[in-house]
This record gives structure tokens, sequence and C-alpha cells, in this order.
């Protein structure tokens, strides 16, 4: 591997939403949900899992594909994203092919792409970074993220053989009752070797709701006897945002998810429960935080005390 490219596909309706604002720049923990996904996308080099590959090229800025509110993300992200535009709406098969002339210009000229979507912001970039390591060391077709799912469940299911090869992802709407009680389900992570992944999308038949889908890829691969391998994760990472529900859901993993960071980089939070924190606010060592949220404020040096209920909009708090 050369270097990579990711494309992270951000081109949804977000119907669900029932808003005006496009669905992958709605707040969670005071960042656009596109945010977090670029985050974990930008540290991939810096992770523990992708060392071995820590002197490779940059992969060059992360290609996001829009359609619906795309001047608006745009205007949000400006230059630290490139942008492909996704016409219609026909699949995530479509989308990934949009954004092919995006990649074709990257210099250097990558071997992989990796795929995820801008609507999962509990991904993290040591999950990424493994997917791509594994791609790497298998020398695979496809490499993509798994799951074990409690049942019933709405993600597709991986169906694999007496063996334990991959044989294709199925989506639950399409699966039979014997696939539906499989555990194992996609995550929605991807990398794809791009010699193969081009040709393979532009022959990719519609499904029976006339769209392009990038699962379709992994039967495919699997029928032409092509390396396909796994990387298990945890589900949490594999949420997509679709609904407020699923937001204020992914929210409250997030916000424990944050306030553990703080607590291990030895900060005290006093009450768990009832304390907000912002993705990207950063608090010095030895500080005290009670019950409070904390979101406009930024920074808190070391030694400081975040009083009860407190809600900050300043720039800096003094120590005591």
């Amino acid at each position: 591997m050369n270097t990579y490219a990711t494309v992270v596909l951000a081109a949804g309706k977000g119907t669900r939403m029932r808003s005006t604002l496009a669905k992958v720049l709605h707040p969670l923990a005071g960042v656009p949900l596109l945010a977090h996904v670029l985050n974990a996308v930008e540290a991939i080099p810096s992770s523990l899992a992708f060392a071995p590959y820590a002197k490779l090229p940059s992969s060059s800025r992360p290609i996001v594909v829009l359609g619906n509110g795309a001047t608006q993300v745009e205007a949000v992200f400006g230059e630290r994203c490139l942008y492909a535009i996704q016409e219609e709406q026909l699949g995530t098969g479509h989308a990934v092919l949009a954004a092919r002339n995006a990649v074709e210009k990257l210099e250097p000229l990558p071997q992989v792409v990796l795929v995820c979507y801008g609507d999962t912001p509990l991904v993290r970039s040591e999950i990424l970074a493994r997917v791509l390591v594994e791609h790497q060391e298998r020398q695979a077709t496809i490499t993509f993220l798994t799951a074990h799912a409690a049942l019933p469940s709405d993600f597709g299911r991986v169906v694999r053989d007496a063996d334990g090869r991959v044989l294709e992802i199925v989506e639950v709407k399409r699966a039979t009752e014997e696939q539906k009680r499989i555990d194992e389900v996609n995550s929605g992570v991807y990398c794809f070797d791009r010699s193969w992944l081009w040709p393979t999308l532009e022959a990719l038949p519609r499904n029976t709701s006339g769209e392009f889908y990038l699962t379709d890829l992994i039967g495919i691969a699997g029928a032409q006897g092509r390396e396909i391998a796994t990387v298990t994760g945890t589900l949490d990472e594999a949420i997509g945002i679709n609904d407020r529900v699923q937001l204020a859901a992914a929210g409250k993993l997030l916000r424990h998810r944050i306030l553990e960071q703080h607590m291990y980089a030895g900060v005290s939070i006093v009450d768990p429960e009832t304390t907000y924190i912002d993705a990207d606010v950063s608090i010095g060592p030895d500080s005290e935080c009670y019950s409070c949220r904390n979101d406009d404020y930024r920074e808190v040096p070391y030694w400081s005390r975040v009083p009860d209920w407190t809600w900050y909009h300043h720039r800096s708090i003094g120590n005591w």
C-alpha cells in the first residue's frame, strides 16, 4: 500500500431529521456529525494500529460525497475536505462511484480506497486503522468492519460458509429467516483495492429497489474467489444517525466516552450522570468538574474547579 484515499459518504437527504439543516451538520456534543468522522479519519496516521505504516506519505484530504445540503456542508468545512457531488441519490454504490474522479486526481495515486459514512459519529480512528492494516496484510480485494448485534437487528447480515469465508452481505429486507438469525452484522466501513473497485462498480446491477448497493460488491468478490477480510469492532461504532431519537442515543454514548477520556487524563468528575462536556473541550489535569454543562467554553487550565450547574461561555478560567 503506497497510500490510501478516504471517501466519506454524506449525500443522504436526512428526511427523518425533519430539518432544513443537512443531516451531517446536526451537532452532537457540540460538534457536527461529520466533524466526528473527519476527526477519526484524520487521526488514522497517528493511531497505534497504524504504526507499521506511519511513514506512508499523506493520504490527502478526505473526499466527502455530498448531495442534498452540499452548499451548507462546504460552507462549514471549506478546504478541510475535497468534495464530490452525487447528483442523484441512487444508492451507496453509486455514491462511491461519484468520488472516482476526485480519487483518480490524487498524487500519489492510492492503491486502496477506504469508505465510511458521514453520519456515524462514534467511529474511532483506531478501528479505521485496523481495517486498513488488515487489508494490507491480507492483500485483500475487500476488507470490511463487522460487529455482533443482539437480535433482532436492522443491520445487514454477514453470511459465511462452513469454513468461515465471507460469501455476501444480505440486507435485512432481503434476508431469509435463517439469515436473520445471524448475529454478525456489517458496520459500514470498507477498504477496496482501487483497481478492482471502479470497473466492478460500473458493472454493478441495480437491486430490486432500483439502487446500486455497495454491499453487493462483497457477493461479487466472493463469487470471483477474491480475498475478503474482516475486522470485528464494537456495535456502537456502526451506529448511523437517521433521526433525532438516534441522535440523542448516540449523544448519551458519546458523552460517556468523553467523560471517561477526561477522567483517565486526570480530571475529577464528581457526578458523571449530570455532567456534560463537549467533544472539543480541553481540561487540564487535577481539575474538578461538578454537575455542569461545558459547551461554548473550550479550555480549562489545570487545577481549576468547575462549580455546580455552570454554563461556560468564556475562553478561560483561572487556576485556584
